[in-house]
């Protein structure tokens, strides 16, 4: 077991301990006076550097998900827009696919919100992302906006087989 702090240098100093953690901190506290976020176990390294007191992720989580999920496999998509003061002929929309593993954005510019133009960039970026880095897409989040829930994309994902999720759907599946 191990307990993380950052000195007054800002340097960070691993003491491997096998006693409890209540215990290992009291002395921790005596040994060096540092305030009480400085010394955590649970706090990741980037939670502890910007002295943050609640956090909402905790150490190799996102490890924990890249054990269920491949990248490449899972997408969070979301089309915004438009864009005030363009001149004409300038694409006004804008729609970036997210990985949800690996973070890698492909981002494309669209200069009307047509279904049909949107649902061929996805098929697009399906095709690219199967050819390029021999991955199978196995699911899209989105939210419920009009060009994600229109018959030309629910064909799209049962010929693919790609299930799709909603951002609710999701946040209810995290937290039960």
């Amino acid at each position: 077991m191990y307990y993380k702090f950052i000195n007054k240098n800002g340097i960070r100093v691993k003491f491997y301990y096998d006693m409890p953690s209540t215990k290992l901190e009291i002395q921790l506290n005596e040994m060096v006076h540092f305030p009480k976020w400085m010394v955590d176990l649970n706090k990741c390294e980037i939670c502890v550097a910007g002295k943050m007191t609640k956090h909402f992720h905790y150490t190799n989580s996102m490890n924990n998900y890249t054990m269920l999920k491949t990248p490449g496999s899972s997408w969070t998509i979301n089309l915004f827009g438009p864009v005030n003061k363009v001149t004409s002929g300038t694409p006004r929309f804008m729609m970036l696919m997210v990985d949800s593993v690996s973070r890698y954005v492909i981002c494309t510019t669209h200069l009307y919100k047509i279904d049909d133009e949107i649902v061929a960039q996805i098929d697009n970026n399906i095709r690219f992302i199967e050819t390029q880095f021999g991955r199978k897409v196995q699911e899209f989040i989105t939210d419920r906006g009009s060009e994600f829930t229109n018959n030309d994309l629910k064909l799209l994902e049962d010929k693919k087989g790609i299930q799709l999720l909603s951002s609710i759907s999701v946040q209810r599946r995290i937290i039960t």
